[in-house]
């Protein structure tokens, strides 16, 4: 999933897939891959993913919203431009409650500062909240030039701040733009940074690094499958081929490793530029021109979930 994708929110148009269209932005609720982590403690129970294939009408007043995540019934999205500072909402998909779960004001030494900003946020099984926010002041040396600190925060389903994490200690205290964000289903943080090459798996416990994948092309989107793993689609480079390929990875987190996902049966689908979480027996979800595909998991047959021509779905 790559972060701060505006989308284009229609009020009177129907914009919910239930499961599908609401990870478009952020993850869904996901069940927990099973093992250990790589220290020897137990991985969290299993959280089953909640799913349909149907149209909802979603009462929520989300226009304006850049980022969507769904969890437990719930769905969260982002206003940048509250009072006081970007905030985040979770809200009922009926539009009868809606609670601030987090927000966050500059303070010294960064308020004096050239922008602050929600960079992406997503939502494990549980509802817990991670959001990476970046601060941008001037720099010590030279005033006339931007520094940043990008900042990872865990959040309580009831707005309780758990930990948060200044993302500058992860390598030797050089700065880390995060393009990307995704949750397994134990409830362990994915950042994609690295110049959009690198992945970092932090605890979920206490924000901790554990391990990073790196790639040595970038890295397109990043996501959960339909059993709680973390997935991604990097770029290939085929000097035999006349269209970008894409190759598709999960993770291992007690493993500490990253693994090619087996290939699509048939070969019929191979731009995976736009994936999104998966759900139920779907590995994951991708949009290609119209049309919204499930990957069945296991020998990756790819069907059509939606057809987006004629219909009030705004892609």
């Amino acid at each position: 999933m790559k972060c701060k994708k505006r989308q284009s929110i229609r009020a009177s148009a129907v914009i919910l897939l239930a499961g599908i269209l609401l990870s478009l932005a952020s993850c869904t609720r996901a069940a927990a891959p099973g093992g250990e982590t790589p220290s020897g403690e137990p991985s969290a129970p299993t959280v089953p993913i909640e799913h349909a294939y149907r149209e909802t009408a979603l009462p929520v007043n989300i226009k304006g919203a850049a980022m969507l995540a769904y969890s437990g019934g719930r769905i969260y999205f982002d206003r940048q431009d509250a009072p006081g500072g970007p905030s985040v909402v979770s809200a009922s998909l009926d539009g009868s409650e809606e609670t601030v779960v987090w927000s966050r004001e500059a303070e010294e030494p960064y308020s004096e500062m050239m922008g602050y900003s929600l960079t992406c946020f997503t939502a494990d099984g549980e509802g817990n909240l991670f959001t990476v926010s970046r601060y941008v002041y001037p720099d010590d040396n030279d005033p006339n030039m931007p520094a940043y600190r990008d900042e990872l925060t865990k959040t309580s389903p009831d707005g309780t701040e758990l930990y948060s994490v200044d993302l500058t200690t992860l390598l030797d205290g050089a700065p880390v733009e995060v393009f990307g964000i995704a949750a397994d289903g134990a409830g362990n943080a994915y950042l994609l940074g690295g110049g959009g090459m690198s992945i970092y798996a932090l605890d979920g416990a206490a924000g901790a690094l554990k391990f990073t994948v790196s790639e040595n092309s970038p890295v397109m989107n990043i996501t959960h499958s339909g059993d709680g793993s973390v997935i991604y689609a990097a770029m290939g480079f085929d000097p035999g081929a006349s269209d970008m390929t894409y190759s598709m990875k999960t993770i291992d987190y007690a493993a500490g490793t990253a693994s090619e996902m087996p290939p699509n049966a048939g070969d019929t689908f191979t731009d995976f530029s736009g994936i999104f979480a998966g759900a139920g027996d779907n590995a994951f979800f991708a949009r290609f021109a119209n049309k919204i595909y499930g990957f069945k998991s296991g020998d990756m047959t790819a069907e059509v979930i939606v057809d987006l021509l004629n219909s009030d779905i705004d892609p």
